[in-house]
């Protein structure tokens, strides 16, 4: 009958590096994991201040209120659409990227930018280094739509 025996040490050393192996394997797809959460939490951030800068542009129109869209570019959107973050870090006169906690967002007065430094960055590639994201708000030329668009390209793969 098994298991009425002591394991030998080559057994032993067997089930050791089995479950070695697949704590590994797990806490790499639970990181993985955790940086698309972090991923889909930026998008969600910036398409819904996008979407609340939308509703206020169409508020300001339906009541006649031509605004200023230009003069937005020089403001913080989190502001200008009226939302509070649990993760905004407030605003800041030219931070660096030491300064700012991971995983929060901050407001650059200086640049205009809003900032995030992620969390989770193993996958995170921005054009010209470094791993914060930079996010400017901008008015189209032709729509005068705002949009919140990336002041440095990245692409970010988990």
């Amino acid at each position: 009958m098994y298991g009425s025996r002591p394991l030998s040490r080559l057994e032993s050393a067997l089930y050791v590096i089995v479950v070695s192996v697949l704590v590994l394997v797990f806490l790499d797809r639970m990181q993985a994991t955790f940086e698309y959460a972090e991923r889909a939490a930026v998008e969600t951030t910036l398409l819904q201040t996008q979407s609340a800068l939308h509703m206020r542009l169409a508020y300001d129109l339906m009541r006649g209120k031509a605004p200023d869209l230009d003069a937005w570019a020089a403001h913080n959107p989190f502001e200008l659409a009226q939302m509070t973050l649990g993760n905004f870090a407030g605003e800041r006169d030219a931070p660096d990227a030491g300064t700012l906690e991971s995983g929060k967002w901050a407001y650059d007065r200086a640049t205009h930018q809003l900032i995030y430094l992620p969390r989770f960055s193993r996958g995170l590639s921005v054009d010209g280094g470094g791993a914060t994201l930079r996010f400017r708000l901008v008015v189209g030329a032709s729509d005068r739509i705002p949009r919140l668009v990336p002041v440095v390209p990245y692409r970010w793969e988990p």
